[in-house]
Parts: C-alpha cells; structure tokens; sequence
C-alpha cells in the first residue's frame, strides 16, 4: 500500500503519431521529460509508467527500466485504458491518486501538488474539479485526481468501449462521484495545446524547449508563466500548432490507409505529398493513419512520424490492403506502371463493396469507375471531365511558400533532378553547367534518397555543394537566386514558391497542353536538348528572369493538400 500515487498513461501506437513518447526533446525522451517533471513533486508520490505487454511497446519498457521509472506492463486489453491503471492501482492501493496522460511533457508539478493536497485535506471528497469560472481556460488537459474510492467508482460506471478508452469518461457531468471544486494559480489560466498527438504539437514542444534552455539552465523546468508570456508575444509561436483538432472521448475516430509507389525507378513524389496530406488528415480532423508504399524501403527522418509499412510486390501489398479494417482508402499509383492490374480493380471493387471510401489521385483518373473521389495535380487536365473528379493547377499538392526573388542575392543555382533522378542527369548535367554557366555561379545539387551521386568536374569553374535528402526545400529556395528541375512534383515546388526556372523536358513524358500552359504562361525556361547556356539569363537582372518573376507571381497553384483533406472528411462527416 502506498499513501499517494501518480499514474502515467503511455502507449507507443498512437494512431496520429506513433512513437511519440519517445522522440527526443531537449536531448531527451519526451516520457523522460514528464517523469523528470513530476519527481519534482513535493509531496514524492509514488510514480508508476502504466504501458501494455505487446511486442511494439518493449522500447517504452526498456526505457523505463533504463531510467529508473517504476513501470506496470498490462496483459489485458491493449485498449482498456481503465483495466490498464486500474491494475496499478490496485497493486498499490493508495489513499489518493492522480492520472496523468503521459504525452504532456508541460505537465506542472506544483499543479499535481495541489490536487494531491486538496484531496489529502478533503478525505470525504472522491475527486477535485477545477471552478467552472476558470475551467474553460485551464492550460493542463489529462491530468485526473481521485481517491481511492473515487477511482473504483470510475471503474465500476466505466461500461462501454469509449468509457474504457477514456479515464472518468463515465463519469464526466454526473454527480456519480462527491467532487470539490478549488480554484488555481493565474499561471495555469491560459489556453493552448501542450499535448503532444501530432507533428505540428512535436514541432511546438520542440520549440517550447529550445526557446526555454537557450536562456535558462539545462536542468531547470520549463516555467508555464513563462510560456504564457511567449505566446502572447509571438503570434507565429502559437501557430505552430493552433490549428490542431482536439479529439474527443465521446467520439470514436476513424482511420484512414495510403496506398502509393516510391522507389529508385518511380522516385518519391507520391510519396512525399502522402506524407502530407496524411500530417494534415491527423491534424484537422483526427483521423488516424497508415500508409502502404509499393516499393524499395528508405530510412527517411519524415517516416518516423507515421505508421508506415513496405511492400516489394504488388500481390503482397493488394493482400494486405483487401483485410484492412478502415473508413476510407487514398490511393496514389500509376496504373500504367502496375504488374497486376485486374488483382488492384477486383481489391478497389471488395472495399467498394465493403462502403469503404475510396479516393484516387492523379493517373488513377483512368479508373474512375473504382472512386468515390479522383483529385489530379496537373497544369492542363486531359482525361474524361466526370463529377467526381477535381482536375486543374488549384489540385497540385505543393506545400511551399512564395519566396521573394526580385533581385538576385548571390548568384546560387538550385538543381533539381528528382528523388531518384530517374533520367541520371547526375552523370552528365554537372559537366555541361560547369562549361556553360558564367563564372562565379553557385550549384547547390540536390541529391535526393534513390539518387546516385553527381558526377561533378574534376576542375569546376563554378561553386559546387552538394546536398543530400534535405527533410524540406523550403530554405534552399528561399536562398537560391534560379533552380533547374525535372518536370513534375519539384518544379511544381519551385513555382509554388515563385523561384525563377528551368525545366528539364525528357521527350515524350510531359504532355504538349501541359507545355502549352508552361509557354503560354511564362513559367519557366524549357530545357529540352543540352544548350543550357540560356540559364545564364535567369541568374542576371535581365529581362528573361524579371518576366518569370512577374508570371509566376501572377499564377495560382496549390492548395492540393487542404481541398483532398476537405473531400475525406465530406466523405466520411467528419468536419
């Protein structure tokens, strides 16, 4: 038996973002950082890791026993949240209690103290709820006290699937438990998510530490005063992760699977915008996710954010998606290149049956009997005009900012050939920009995941840096002057963020409207055979570049991304 106890809830399958206790903060394992705040706690309770005895928890376990965490592994239900802390507290048996969600590493120690020590003073009171006058603005979110008894009536009212998801669901509103009210320090008295379920919440917590130590003692715990002082100082600060959807336990949220190609032939487009409409699927309607990639497997930092899963053939990967228990599918691949197609359309034609949700991107077009949906990115649509399908520039999945290219800066060219380089520019590009390029030109190369490396010339002319797999482009074509790039996905990058360019033609792949578009417009500098001279004009105050500039600032492309979100979640109601 033990007076006081603190149990922490933590799982490593979240369906929004997986591993989440464990992705480093401030050098650190996120858990680490909310066990570190809590042994900050001076009344000393007992803290215990409350986790599931599965395979894909073992690292979770690992660390506590590393760290020196008291940790409980359940054996039952992997998703009976109640069973789960109510078998540590009934190990422990404890006067009082509280519940803490273990993906909170703001979670405040002398806020914990306070709830301890009310009901410590309160022995008749089975929980503490915070004065309605300021609930509605209480930074803190999962953190519940009860006693003892408090607790096991929890249990027993905790009846239904939700209920035993969700600590004191069941008793939410009621007057099933003899709960006090008290009031709290101003400090706590600001609204802002400090929860971390997504990756914009990571990349918000990420900032919260780096902004806290580059002032502070490494050792010292982030200040929620502080904070609060942040965010109203620095509206950017609170955006990171504003828009974020908070899910609600009285809501049971669907998932959603990704089907797309990546690989050293097909290279990582479709790979790539998955990735974000999936981020932003998770964030702004709370839909879990999973993505299946036909194709070679790739360790990218990107990927650690998703449950992803790879597949070498297509009879493995249709296998696996035909027992998918889900709301909806997005598939992204090109049936032209498909082995097997009938097995893809009789796998399309089951889930159909089963009233999953199904939509198509771009070349699935061709298939417009199989979706309820079909979204193609592209300059000039040429396919069947049909209700269901969303066809023009508006679609393309660009997720880059216009970046300002007036003048130049200094002389840099970004090249762009692709996540594979399918076409091996690599091997005689370098040479022929080296001869042709004026002296004192910049090449920032980059060399994406599937790509072989440059061949570049044994004595340049010209400024070579090479950059391999960058996590964004944004900042390269922030400080680049004019980029060359494959047709396709990274030029549409380039003219989302209006950086002057040239696009390399391979014959035969681009279709002659989509060209049309590019000339008639004025978008870019076509590059169909090797003078690559004429790219000297986009790295001069000339007026080839100052005509580029003006057209690509005058031509709207984009927004992809939100409008097949929009459409998944009008499919399923999930607005």
């Amino acid at each position: 038996m033990t007076t006081e106890l603190i149990v922490v809830g933590a799982r490593l399958n979240s369906s929004r973002l997986p591993q989440k206790h464990l992705l480093p903060l401030a050098g650190r394992p996120l858990i680490e950082q909310v066990f570190k705040r809590l042994q900050a706690c001076k009344s000393k309770p007992l803290l215990v890791l409350a986790t599931t005895a599965d395979d894909y928890n073992q690292p979770l376990i690992s660390w506590a026993r590393e760290f020196g965490v008291e940790v409980f592994t359940y054996q039952g239900d992997v998703n009976d949240l109640v069973a789960r802390v109510d078998a540590v507290v009934e190990h422990y048996q404890p006067k009082r209690m509280v519940y803490v969600c273990g993906d909170c590493p703001l979670v405040d120690p002398d806020f914990t103290d306070s709830l301890l020590q009310t009901l410590s003073a309160h022995k008749d009171w089975e929980g503490v709820a915070i004065d309605p006058a300021i609930h509605h603005r209480l930074i803190h979110e999962g953190i519940l006290p009860f006693s003892y008894a408090g607790w096991k009536k929890v249990v027993q009212h905790s009846i239904t699937p939700l209920h035993r998801e969700h600590v004191a669901l069941a008793v939410a509103g009621g007057d099933i438990l003899n709960v006090g009210s008290i009031t709290v320090d101003e400090r706590y008295c600001f609204k802002h998510r400090i929860s971390v379920d997504t990756v914009a919440d990571y990349q918000f917590m990420n900032q919260v530490y780096q902004r806290w130590y580059a002032s502070n003692p490494v050792d010292s715990l982030v200040d929620l005063l502080w904070l609060k002082a942040e965010l109203a100082a620095d509206p950017s600060f609170k955006n990171i992760n504003q828009h974020v959807m908070q899910k609600s336990g009285y809501k049971k949220y669907g998932k959603v699977v990704f089907v797309c190609e990546a690989s050293s032939q097909k290279g990582l487009g479709q790979l790539t915008r998955t990735l974000s409409i999936a981020q932003r699927l998770q964030e702004e309607t709370g839909l879990g996710t999973e993505i299946l990639v036909l194709g070679d497997k790739l360790d990218l930092p990107s990927l650690r954010f998703n449950h992803v899963s790879w597949f070498s053939c297509e009879s493995a990967l249709c296998e696996h998606l035909s027992n998918v228990d889900v709301s909806a599918v997005i598939v992204d691949v090109f049936p032209q290149r498909l082995i097997q197609p009938q097995q893809w359309q009789h796998v399309l034609t089951a889930l159909k049956a089963n009233n999953i949700k199904l939509l198509g991107l771009d070349q699935l077009y061709q298939w417009p009997q199989y979706f309820d949906a079909i979204m193609v990115p592209t300059l000039a649509y040429g396919g069947e005009k049909l209700p269901h399908i969303y066809a023009g520039p508006e679609y393309i999945f660009s997720q880059s900012s216009p970046t300002n290219h007036a003048t130049i800066k200094s002389n840099n060219l970004l090249v762009l050939t692709g996540g594979s380089d399918a076409f091996h520019y690599g091997q005689f590009l370098p040479c022929l920009l080296d001869e042709q390029l004026t002296a004192g030109t910049t090449v920032v190369w980059v060399q994406g995941p599937y790509a072989q490396g440059p061949k570049l010339p044994e004595q340049p002319r010209l400024r070579w840096q090479l950059i391999q797999s960058p996590d964004t482009l944004q900042p390269l074509m922030e400080q680049c002057d004019a980029a060359i790039s494959v047709y396709g996905a990274s030029f549409f990058e380039l003219l989302a963020a209006q950086v002057p360019s040239a696009v390399l033609l391979p014959e035969g792949m681009v279709s002659q409207a989509e060209i049309d578009v590019v000339v008639n417009n004025k978008l870019a500098l076509l590059i169909k055979r090797q003078d690559f001279s004429q790219i000297n004009g986009l790295l001069l105050e000339g007026s080839v570049r100052q005509e580029i500039v003006a057209a690509m600032a005058d031509f709207t492309i984009g927004g992809g991304v939100k409008r097949t979100v929009d459409i998944i979640a009008g499919l399923l109601d999930q607005h």
